[in-house]
């Protein structure tokens, strides 16, 4: 019986539902990590087992310093820590990466002690780790040797599964025999995605583009933002918000010149941009999260006579915009490749899937409706939808060589639905669905639903 140790996002889970993911495992879990600290604390009056609040692994240390210091080399050597730590700067005009090496090391070491300290052989993380405390203490986790395992959402959005492993996200088999037909909710998902974009329009890029009025630019957000911290009396982050807005405005007048003279090339595919930051390129991006060196590689690797369009996400000018993930070089060094060409923020999404050779993303969703509507996908992070027969998986430039000489080749039979099969047969389902058309959208309580439901049942499939 695997000692255990669970990680816990705490906006997910319900605060007077955890003492049953702690009371009905018979022992096994010898200890827990979770981010709110008042919630942490109220756990502890009814959790007879030790829970650590995460600011609270900085004072955990007491290892012996020896092994870890082997294992925090390779950590520290990781550049998604950058890039973490560059999202949680945020405001902070005076935070840098040089000084926050203190607090890295701080966090690693607590996780180390913490783990050592309680004998866990395994952790299952409540949703993927993407924020600076739980992704290091994944990553010791992994390097200690133990077994990881995350619950995720499958390419189906009311639907998780537990995957083992931070970057290599295996799904955990069930072992039950696929049945012969899809359920009905999932061929409404399909067929809504067949059709026209905007009926296919995930629900948070249809909630903006309404808060938007329509508009590929609002600053609202914006503005709401910097009010928010002028009234806080933070002088020099309501500043760096106000400074953060007119950077915003010109980035935007800069996307829409370089893509004015856009046209559609004879042979192209197509890399769709993430809205940065967020945890489906940081750190699902893997050694691609950083999306120029994506766009670079893809644009060396092209064979002669393709080019690659790209576009922008449009939450980019929709939500409020952190400077640090975009700046004018950014765009300038895209439309300055010789077989890159940018889109405009407006044309239409599916338009460009139809016509490609193939697609190329990081995770997005958009790699998931080109499978639905029979394309090829480039896929160069840890997608939900990997392990389908039409999707390749590049670590590196060689792996991504080898996948563009291999786009036009087509796999053999109704690879869809045999994936679908798979995908519902080594998943579970939230107890609550959204009802008809809504089921094509992504929706929040259906997501918590289904990934406290998969978190309970991991138990019984590891």
């Amino acid at each position: 019986m695997s000692k255990t140790f669970l990680v816990i996002e705490y906006t997910r889970v319900e605060k007077s539902g955890i003492k049953d993911f702690f009371s009905f495992q018979d022992g096994r879990v010898v200890g827990a990590l979770a981010k709110n600290a008042n919630w942490v604390a109220e756990w502890r009056r009814v959790v007879d087992r030790p829970i650590w609040q995460y600011d609270e692994l900085k004072e955990a240390g007491g290892a012996d310093y020896l092994e870890f210091s082997s294992i925090f080399s390779q950590v520290i050597s990781d550049p998604r820590v950058t890039y973490l730590l560059e999202r949680r700067f945020k405001e902070d005009v005076l935070a840098s990466v040089f000084n926050s090496v203190v607090v890295v090391e701080q966090i690693c070491f607590g996780a180390f002690s913490v783990l050592k300290k309680v004998g866990a052989e395994r952790v299952i993380f409540h949703t993927p780790p993407h924020h600076l405390h739980d992704y290091l203490f994944s990553k010791i986790a992994e390097y200690l040797g133990l077994d990881v395992f995350v619950v995720k959402l499958s390419p189906l959005p009311w639907r998780a599964w537990l995957c083992s492993g931070i970057d290599e996200q295996r799904v955990v088999s069930r072992a039950v025999h696929l049945k012969n037909d899809l359920t009905e909710t999932t061929k409404l998902y399909i067929e809504s995605l067949s059709g026209p974009y905007d009926q296919a329009m995930p629900e948070y890029e249809r909630r903006l583009a309404s808060q938007a009025k329509g508009r590929m630019l609002s600053i609202n957000a914006d503005l709401k933002g910097a009010f928010t911290l002028i009234l806080s009396r933070h002088p020099l982050r309501s500043i760096f918000r106000l400074l953060a807005i007119c950077r915003k405005i010109k980035l935007y007048k800069r996307y829409v010149n370089i893509s004015r003279d856009f046209k559609l090339p004879q042979e192209f595919l197509v890399f769709f941009l993430h809205f940065q930051p967020e945890r489906t390129s940081v750190p699902e991006g893997l050694s691609y999260s950083a999306q120029w060196l994506a766009i670079k590689e893809i644009s060396e690797a092209l064979p002669a006579g393709v080019k690659l369009v790209v576009k922008e996400h449009q939450a980019m000018f929709r939500r409020q915009l952190d400077p640090r993930t975009r700046d004018v070089e950014f765009y300038d060094a895209v439309a300055g490749l010789h077989n890159v060409v940018v889109a405009p923020l407006d044309f239409d999404t599916f338009t460009l899937l139809d016509l490609s050779k193939a697609i190329v993303t990081l995770t997005g969703t958009v790699g998931f409706e080109a499978l639905v509507r029979k394309k090829k996908v480039i896929a160069l992070g840890v997608a939900p939808y990997k392990d389908c027969d039409n999707v390749f998986s590049p670590r590196c430039y060689e792996d991504l060589v080898r996948a563009l000489s291999q786009i036009d080749l087509s796999p053999s039979g109704d690879f869809l639905t045999e994936y679908l099969l798979w995908v519902e047969a080594n998943s579970s389902c939230a107890a609550t669905l959204p009802d008809g058309k809504g089921i094509a959208y992504f929706n929040v309580e259906s997501e918590r639903q289904c990934i406290n439901q998969e978190f309970r049942s991991a138990f019984l499939l590891v």
